[in-house]
């Protein structure tokens, strides 16, 4: 019986965590999922958008999402600029619901 050598394996990069569909922050533990009506935690969004399976804020708009979104990036140092561009980009990829 020949011996082969196992095959060189390729290293993986790491799986990112899925975005909130209402602001695109990334969903990493159930600590920073919402909660869905039966108390489970939700899949789709994070506690600041979701509680107890209703929308904390309901009528909020893209455009307030995307206000929000730039001013906390601002907060930590982020050109205006260039936080309403990545704001903009990223929010266009996620549900919205």
């Amino acid at each position: 019986m020949e011996h082969r050598p196992p095959a060189p394996t390729t290293p993986t990069a790491p799986v990112a965590p899925p975005p909130c569909q209402g602001c695109a922050m990334p969903l990493r533990s159930d600590a920073e999922r919402g909660t869905e009506a039966d108390g489970s935690a939700s899949g789709d969004h994070r506690h600041f958008r979701c509680g107890d399976g209703a929308f904390t804020d309901p009528d909020l708009t893209l455009d307030r999402q995307t206000a929000k979104l730039v001013a906390m990036a601002v907060a930590r140092g982020t050109p205006e600029g260039e936080a309403r561009e990545v704001a903009e980009r990223v929010l266009l990829r996620v549900g919205r619901s």
